[in-house]
């Protein structure tokens, strides 16, 4: 016979509870109701100055102004803004299908000031990840001399737990000033200084434009995914990168993104900048792990990943380039630059059609099992070179899945054994180098749902 005890009794009352208490809430810009957000009909016309932890709020399509998050937190209590869809809109009552198939655009600044919220668009085009119209959310900031999203008040409190998915970050540059360091980034953590934050996640976005598209100083183990940029922008004053974490950005996940044209018109520093630096915090400039991404047509003038300062002594240990294809660079380092760090792993890459590519590390560095299309194995012992670009499935039309496999690459484990489709690699016996594995089903990034993968979705954009 089974007992319950008080205490879990109590956790279920507590449970129970707080369900009940949870709401949904509607916004809807030009709603003519009663604006009190209890339904589509009588929807607010934009976010409320105050929401209520543990609720759900719903977003039509329309335009938006700039909103702070900066509601207190309650324990680990999450506030939850969704782009309303029409599988998922909470009432009926009012509910019409246009409210759902168009975009709910921000036009300006999104700041999350405190912990624990889910800013989620819903949709996207997952055989196009460069389609911006199809994201449920855009944030477009029409001053471009200033950040779109920023996370973190000037100096604290930290604000933690922030899920960011889903999202199109339209900043593009008319004309990037030459004469002046601005602050144009599309994701920005670190307002000069502050508390490291924790558990953030950006998930499904895209990016196009800006000239620092994830700055994630002041940020530890946060997470870029499923995401992809186009056309991020450098010069000498502003200094370019896709990610950035300089100083305090401490055990970042870069994986499985698609990240293009990348500093065509002024060489930017890095795919993603990494050191650490004068008067480190604590594990600054180290755990990175960057595994799964395509990177193409691009200019890294330091590296794709690292930062070429190390003559002040400045150095990235414990890092992990797993998997990766760096693709059509066309001026710089397209390999990595670490200095003197420590225990850095750069296995399995497929480095095609790079003008340079080189490597450096302190003890512990291993460089191995990569790929070149050139005969230059860069005293890599078990380096693969003169890869033709045969062996993708369509070169020129930027589908960079494999058309036969690789030779076996090094093996690794959970979670490195997934490509950027959730293959599984090594189930045909050899462990591909590069992004994809070659062949096999996959789990759907999506669903969940194991299936067999059509040719289709092989498709880079």
């Amino acid at each position: 016979m089974k007992t319950i005890t008080l205490a879990a009794m109590l956790t279920l009352s507590l449970f129970a509870t707080e369900a009940a208490i949870a709401a949904n809430h509607y916004v809807r810009a030009g709603a003519t109701g009663a604006n009190n957000g209890n339904d589509w009909n009588n929807a607010y016309t934009s976010l409320p100055s105050t929401l209520t932890r543990g609720d759900t709020y719903y977003i039509a399509g329309g335009k938006y102004p700039a909103y702070t998050f900066d509601d207190p937190e309650s324990g680990s209590s999450v506030i939850t803004i969704k782009k309303a869809i029409a599988s998922d809109h909470g009432t009926d009552t009012g509910w019409q299908a246009t409210y759902g198939s168009t975009q709910a655009v921000f036009d300006s600044q999104i700041v999350f000031n405190r912990s624990n919220y889910v800013f989620d668009g819903q949709t996207r085009n997952e055989n196009d990840w460069f389609d911006g119209a199809s994201y449920g959310i855009q944030v477009y900031h029409s001053n471009q001399l200033n950040q779109n999203i920023i996370i973190g008040p000037n100096g604290g409190p930290a604000a933690n737990n922030i899920t960011v998915k889903n999202v199109y970050i339209d900043a593009p540059y008319k004309n990037l000033p030459s004469n002046q360091t601005i602050r144009q980034y599309a994701v920005d953590t670190d307002t000069y200084g502050g508390p490291q934050h924790t558990g953030l996640v950006f998930s499904r976005m895209y990016v196009r434009g800006s000239n620092n598209v994830w700055f994630l100083r002041s940020t530890t183990g946060a997470i870029v995914e499923y995401s992809a940029s186009d056309g991020v922008v450098s010069n000498g004053a502003n200094h370019g990168e896709i990610v950035n974490l300089y100083y305090s950005g401490i055990n970042a996940v870069i994986r499985y993104n698609k990240f293009r044209n990348a500093y065509l018109d002024s060489g930017g520093t890095a795919i993603v900048a990494i050191t650490d630096g004068p008067n480190p915090i604590p594990g600054a400039g180290s755990g990175l792990e960057f595994y799964g991404n395509i990177v193409y047509n691009f200019q890294t003038g330091d590296a794709s990943i690292g930062f070429d300062g190390y003559a002040k002594g400045f150095k990235t240990s414990n890092s992990k380039v797993y998997n990766n294809t760096f693709i059509g660079s066309i001026g710089g380092n397209a390999g990595t630059a670490f200095g003197g760090g420590a225990n850095n792993l750069v296995y399995n890459n497929l480095f095609i059609n790079n003008r340079g590519v080189g490597f450096d590390g302190g003890p512990g560095t291993v460089n191995d099992y990569n790929g070149f299309s050139d005969s230059n194995a860069r005293g890599q012992s078990h380096a693969q070179t003169n890869v033709p670009t045969s062996i993708f499935a369509n070169f020129n039309s930027n589908d960079f899945s494999l058309k036969s496999p690789t030779n076996a690459g090094y093996s690794l484990s959970s979670p490195y054994n997934k490509d950027l489709l959730s293959n599984t690699r090594g189930t045909d016996g050899k462990f591909d180098i590069g992004a994809y594995e070659f062949g096999g089903s996959t789990q759907s990034a999506t669903t969940g749902t194991s299936t067999l993968l059509p040719p289709t979705n092989l498709r880079v954009q």
